[in-house]
């Protein structure tokens, strides 16, 4: 009978150490997980702002009716004349 509780003790110690190295490669899978999302969405932000700022600088640019440029000069124009 000794033999029996020897063996179910060790068993259990064995599965307790198995289910800690399983829940530190979940903490640590998990882990990668997060630092690669907020890395993903760093870098969405930044190039969401980077085109954004492309094409505010394209329509500053040319002479289109939203250019602040050509609305600038609509009003010089109507004041002058």
């Amino acid at each position: 009978m000794m033999f029996f509780i020897q063996t179910v003790a060790e068993t259990q110690k064995s599965m307790l150490a198995a289910a800690g190295v399983f829940a530190e490669s979940v903490l640590s899978a998990t882990g990668r997980v997060m630092e690669l999302h907020i890395e993903l969405t760093r870098t969405a932000v930044e190039t969401s702002a980077d085109v954004a700022r492309e094409c505010i600088d394209a329509c500053l640019v040319k002479d289109n009716l939203l250019s602040p440029n050509f609305l600038l000069r609509s009003a010089q124009a109507l004041q002058s004349g």
